[in-house]
């Protein structure tokens, strides 16, 4: 596949990711093809049955890599999860530990405030197992999608001019997109981290936090004192 036609950031993430399927799962490159927005990855893997039988057989594990239209990665979808992370239970962490390094937002909010409600907001959602999740940079702000417990969700998470969250109640900083019909959990999660973030930015961003500087590393605290 000719990936001159893709920007460097993202030829590295599908170059990571090729390293990840080849060495740390003996992968076997079967086809890197075009998609639209994106490209298509396969690969053969030995199966993990003890089996002996079954154990020379092969799985096909395929996912798709997005990017936007400025050709910065996006999102990546895995195709046939819940059988693939049954027989291989590491990969979607692997790589999600890959992508990481790659797909971190730095685009808001300036470094004076401290706390990243973009950040916060994909950390709740991994935390809460949201699936095939895709985040992009829109104008003020950023729009998540993805999956949550087989129903899909769409919303935008805006901030003002300063990177900051709007205080006045009338100013909405997330707004769900329809036709999807936001879960009421996800949505109460995704309110909670808002108004965490609101609270950090009002008392002085995050060095004059008390405590944890993350709303999840917050929930976990509280699990471990309860």
């Amino acid at each position: 596949m000719d990936t001159t036609k893709y920007k460097e950031p993202f030829v590295k993430v599908t170059d990571d990711l090729h390293e990840l399927m080849r060495k740390n799962y003996n992968g076997e490159s079967v086809n890197i093809s075009t998609i639209q927005d994106g490209i298509k990855m396969s690969y053969y893997l030995p199966e993990t049955s003890e089996d002996e039988a079954a154990s020379k057989a092969r799985v096909l594990v395929v996912f798709n890599v997005f990017h936007d239209k400025t050709g910065t990665f996006k999102g990546y979808f895995l195709e046939r999860e819940t059988d693939i992370e049954r027989r291989y239970a590491s990969l979607q962490a692997d790589i999600k530990s890959v992508i990481s390094k790659h797909c971190v937002p730095k685009s808001f909010p300036p470094k004076s405030t401290g706390v990243n409600v973009f950040d916060e907001v994909l950390k709740r959602l991994e935390q809460t197992m949201c699936t095939e999740v895709i985040y992009q940079k829109i104008d003020y702000g950023m729009n998540f999608k993805g999956l949550y417990r087989d129903t899909r969700f769409d919303f935008n998470v805006y901030v003002g001019a300063d990177g900051q969250l709007k205080r006045k109640a009338k100013k909405r900083n997330c707004v769900w997109n329809k036709p999807c019909e936001p879960p009421v959990a996800l949505k109460a999660a995704v309110d909670e981290v808002i108004q965490w973030v609101k609270g950090v930015e009002a008392n002085g961003g995050r060095k004059a936090a008390i405590g944890p500087v993350s709303f999840v590393a917050q929930m976990a605290e509280l699990e471990l004192k309860s």
